[in-house]
């Protein structure tokens, strides 16, 4: 845990993006006031009392941190900051309050596809808050060569529109409230009197294991410790009689009624039903495993369940947030969109293991799934590999990684496959 005394230079700069403003359009008076909320935070809040907590090694190769300042007068204004990162990027967010209501928010992704000598693509986009509606939303992007410093402020700033789905669904205030609110209760269960002044942090959020008719299967965490998948029944089970020897819980895998959730950790509800079936606490039993991948803005989720040849169970589902309801979205499976889009590329490319082997003779196994921002939205990376079960020819497997569009849940349907942006053999 640390003190951090240095002011943010692409704050300072987003300081002099709020205080340029055209004569030909006068703010308004809630803009002013924003800018005025935003000016002194940004100003006074390296001085002020600061609090940070970082995970690292979460599920889908992960980390996130959290910080905080609070005003240490009467004002009520406080800064809150995370940041997600992982091999393709990071999202930074960071909130501005007035006691408590967000005024201000600025979320900055950098995004880098893993190909050879890929461009590292960035946007911002600043959300303007009165009385918890959104009055403003500007956006920026921009595309930065291989070892370029990814600085925006020659990029100029876009008004959009207050509808626009992509960066504003609907409940978009809501979202960004609530993730001050998770910041502010992991962080408030700091000590302040901790030996030395240097408080630290629990070393997790709280959280519920365990319902009445389900379990938290290991390894399947989202970032923000929020959600997790989870196996149970659909009806209340005596969970003793599951009981390992390692202490860990676990059913039989042939049994059909065992189903797969997802939780929400902290209130212990059941946002809905996945399309896989794994079996136990631990996240793989010999052969058998699932693994989760999340994304954020907007909360997206894939389920991965594999054998030891193929996969057998691959869905996307997105977190559909109304106000303090969560659902889940109907589930789209990833399996044969990936393999379709891989084949297409093989076969362009006149790849020998086509010629050697037919296409029903190769099993399918997808892995490393991430989810990544786009310019236009989100595109979802698949890794896929082909094999021929047992067989030692040099051909007869290959890894493969494909970039497809990924569209949001919309009027209760599950997300949709959109364009498929790249298609790659990592081991070519």
């Amino acid at each position: 845990m640390h003190l951090i005394l240095k002011q943010s230079r692409f704050f300072v700069a987003a300081l002099a993006l709020l205080g340029s403003l055209s004569t030909a359009q006068q703010p308004d008076p809630a803009i002013q006031q924003i800018r005025a909320v935003f000016a002194k935070i940004d100003k006074n809040h390296p001085l002020w009392p600061h609090y940070s907590a970082a995970w690292e090694n979460l599920p889908g190769g992960q980390a996130r941190r959290m910080e905080r300042w609070t005003a240490d007068d009467d004002s009520a204004l406080q800064k809150v900051k995370t940041v997600d990162f992982d091999d393709h990027g990071s999202i930074d967010k960071e909130y501005y309050l007035e006691g408590d209501r967000v005024v201000f928010a600025v979320v900055r992704s950098e995004m880098t596809a893993m190909l050879p000598k890929a461009p590292t693509k960035v946007r911002e986009h600043r959300y303007y808050y009165n009385q918890g509606q959104l009055i403003r939303l500007q956006g920026k992007t921009a595309e930065f060569a291989p070892g370029k410093k990814t600085d925006m402020s020659a990029a100029k700033n876009v008004e959009l529109a207050l509808t626009d789905p992509d960066v504003a669904p609907e409940g978009v205030y809501l979202e960004h409230l609530g993730e001050v609110q998770v910041v502010n209760s992991l962080l408030n269960r700091m000590d302040p009197e901790a030996e030395g002044g240097t408080p630290e942090p629990s070393p997790a959020p709280p959280s519920v294991a365990q319902g009445q008719n389900w379990r938290v299967i290991h390894e399947t965490g989202s970032p923000d410790v929020r959600y997790a998948l989870a196996w149970g029944y659909d009806h209340p089970v005596d969970w003793e009689q599951f009981k390992q020897e390692d202490g860990t819980f676990a059913g039989d895998p042939d049994d059909q009624q065992i189903a797969n959730y997802v939780v929400n950790v902290r209130t212990g509800a059941v946002l809905g039903r996945t399309g896989s079936a794994h079996f136990g606490d631990r996240s793989s039993y010999n052969h058998l495993s699932i693994s989760s991948s999340w994304g954020s803005d907007p909360l997206f989720l894939a389920a991965i369940s594999n054998a030891k040849w193929n996969t057998l169970t691959a869905s996307v589902h997105q977190i559909i947030r109304n106000g303090d309801k969560e659902r889940l979205s109907p589930s789209l499976e990833l399996l044969e969109p990936a393999k379709s889009a891989v084949l297409a590329h093989l076969k362009q490319q006149g790849h020998p293991a086509l010629k050697k082997f037919t296409e029903d003779q190769f099993t399918w196994t997808l892995h490393d799934v991430r989810f990544n921002p786009q310019e236009m939205g989100t595109a979802i990376s698949i890794g896929v590999i082909g094999q021929v079960p047992k067989n030692d020819d040099e051909h007869a497997s290959f890894d493969a990684a494909a970039e497809i569009v990924l569209n949001s849940a919309v009027g209760g349907q599950a997300p949709k496959l959109g364009k498929v942006l790249s298609v790659y053999l990592t081991n070519p």
